[in-house]
């Protein structure tokens, strides 16, 4: 008897990044990276889908090596693949901080999974402002450099 294939997918969802956490890490001390990992926690849910938790890097190293950043999941724009490397995804500070400054009235950054090269996940960044009854978007958008093969940091993508 022949088996029936079930084919594999793993999803990843939309997440937010609060900005006074973000502005918290820049304005304290001087970021070189925000380094973001895959996070997965199903919580009870029967469609888990994959999130971020971001590791913060200077000079001297992780300053939250034992406790990351969780990012909240959306539960939307979930992106589902069925071929996937789990890379890092990494975010320049000095990057972040100039696509802040263009978005001051920002309090979430929305993470939106994208498929790049060789089955690595990447990330779309845009600012909004979130509240009870609607969602504002900001300017511009910032884009996660996946790594390897990061080589070179990625600037703001102005749209």
């Amino acid at each position: 008897m022949a088996q029936s294939s079930n084919p594999q997918t793993l999803n990843f969802n939309q997440v937010k990044y609060s900005v006074e956490q973000i502005k918290y890490w820049l304005n304290n001390f001087n970021v070189d990276v925000f380094v973001f990992y895959n996070h997965f926690s199903s919580n009870g849910n029967p469609n888990p889908a994959m999130q971020l938790c971001c590791y913060v890097l200077n000079s001297s190293g992780y300053l939250n090596p034992n406790s990351p950043d969780i990012l909240e999941s959306t539960l939307g724009n979930v992106l589902k693949v069925d071929c996937v490397n789990l890379t890092a995804n990494l975010v320049n500070g000095s990057a972040m901080s100039a696509y802040l400054q263009q978005n001051p009235d920002c309090n979430y950054l929305l993470f939106t999974p994208s498929m790049f090269d060789n089955c690595q996940v990447m990330y779309i960044i845009q600012a909004v402002k979130l509240s009870d009854t609607q969602t504002t978007p900001g300017n511009g958008s910032l884009n996660t450099n996946p790594s390897p093969p990061a080589t070179a940091m990625v600037d703001v993508e102005m749209l």
